[in-house]
């Protein structure tokens, strides 16, 4: 799985042009990425596994929109809209239980 992560070039920083990055912190930040992945440490990635984290980062996108000056168009179904309303049930609710 590091070599499909290593071909994503996620830390590209260069915009486009082929600049040599050192191949120790390469592998260190997609051994980490690997490992917030893999919750049992098998080396496998589950669908389980990658639902789950892929849950959480969308919940956290969600979660940061309201702190921004933009406005998105999301679909009515999406895993995104979904989770902006269940943040947005949730503020409510603690808002009531103050």
């Amino acid at each position: 799985m590091l070599k499909e992560f290593q071909s994503l070039r996620l830390v590209e920083t260069d915009f486009g042009n082929d600049v040599k990055t050192n191949p120790e912190v390469v592998a260190n930040i997609y051994s980490s990425l690997l490992a917030k992945f893999d919750h049992n440490s098998d080396g496998v990635i589950s669908l389980e596994e990658y639902m789950t984290e892929t849950k959480k980062m969308m919940k956290d996108i969600a979660n940061d929109i309201g702190f921004m000056p933009i406005q998105m168009v999301l679909e009515k179904d999406s895993l995104l809209m979904k989770a902006v309303e269940l943040h947005h049930s949730a503020s409510a609710a603690h808002t009531i239980d103050c």
